[in-house]
């Protein structure tokens, strides 16, 4: 999930791509957001698809814009709305804050957006930085670290930041009755497996497929610091308590579906 999102009028093709994607989404943004990129770079909010059908009125504008050209279908039913079948994944909160924290700082976009970010920023480490409020305020840990509760609350008024227990438990809900399934990266051949089962006719051989990394870093520091790690446990406490929740569920499901599990 890329970290920041830079000024949208910054160089000729992002301020054009932004004159194209701002009208379509304002129809899929929640309440506070002036623009997100987010929906056109395949991590998308859980939608009310309904409300959201409107987004595919828009044939003429995604027409221009040629990364989104795959977007181009007939405008949906209402009925097939409702048969609109959502599949997430969650990743382990602190590795992906901790990976994110250092992949701005090490590898992201270009060697000119890197040094200005460092400069606004900071180029401590991820545990230095735990460490010092100023730099978990100015780096947004606590938002970052809330990011997976955010996608999977919605876009309804509770899942406006900063998140509270209500954005939480509203994720949960969205879990047990909007999505289909929520797998889990660090177990991804299980979730493959358990995704194989469920929709075998979408899915078979899903379960024999081997997923290397597209994208590695450098390994990043691990925070052993006790202090950090309470600090790191706080900001995440969100996210922390939905994984749990979801590795619990899908647990529950492999054990009803008769799959081994790797949950001890």
């Amino acid at each position: 999930m890329e970290g920041y999102i830079d000024d949208p009028n910054v160089g000729l093709h992002r301020g054009v791509r932004f004159s194209f994607y701002s009208p379509i989404a304002k129809k899929v943004a929640r309440p506070g957001h002036v623009y997100n990129r987010s929906f056109f770079e395949g991590h998308v909010f859980h939608l009310e698809w309904e409300e959201a059908a409107s987004v595919f009125k828009y044939p003429k504008i995604l027409d221009h814009v040629p990364t989104v050209r795959d977007y181009l279908f007939p405008v949906p039913t209402k009925e097939e709305l409702k048969r609109i079948e959502e599949i997430s994944f969650l990743r382990k909160p602190a590795k992906r804050l901790a990976s994110m924290y250092n992949y701005d700082r090490t590898m992201a976009r270009s060697k000119m957006w890197r040094e200005k970010f460092i400069n606004e920023r900071g180029e401590k480490s991820f545990e230095d930085c735990l460490l010092d409020s100023e730099c978990v305020k100015v780096n947004e840990l606590e938002r970052w670290c809330s990011l997976q509760t955010e996608f999977l609350c919605g876009l309804h008024g509770d899942c406006v930041r900063p998140l509270t227990q209500k954005a939480l438990d509203r994720a949960k809900a969205n879990v047990d009755e909007k999505l289909v399934f929520v797998g889990l990266l660090e177990r991804l051949d299980e979730s493959f497996e358990m995704l194989e089962r469920l929709f075998p006719v979408y899915f078979e051989g899903l379960s024999k497929v081997k997923v290397g990394h597209k994208m590695k870093t450098p390994e990043y520091d691990v925070v052993k610091n006790p202090e950090a790690k309470a600090v790191l446990d706080r900001l995440c406490r969100f996210d922390n308590n939905l994984y749990k929740y979801v590795e619990m569920a899908m647990t529950k499901r492999q054990r009803k579906c008769g799959l081994k599990t790797s949950f001890v």
